[in-house]
């Protein structure tokens, strides 16, 4: 593999982790706001509780392949 292979093949790991932590912010502002505004739940505490649960959610169903796919990167090295 070139340096090229590399840094495309990172590049792209990268992507796919960007964007599921996006998405996880995107899916947590609807839950919080909609647990302020409907059921009035004023926790300080709730928007940075719902980020962590959501994120790891989101790791743990969609974003497993992104250690698997660094692994096979560096293992083929």
């Amino acid at each position: 593999m070139t340096t090229m292979d590399v840094a495309a093949a990172c590049l792209s790991v990268l992507r796919d982790s960007v964007f599921i932590f996006s998405v996880s912010f995107v899916l947590t502002g609807v839950v919080v706001g909609v647990l302020q505004t409907v059921f009035s739940v004023q926790d300080q505490g709730l928007p940075l509780t719902m980020k962590l649960v959501v994120l790891l959610f989101l790791l743990t169903n969609y974003g497993g392949d992104v250690y698997g796919r660094f692994h096979l990167l560096f293992r083929s090295l």
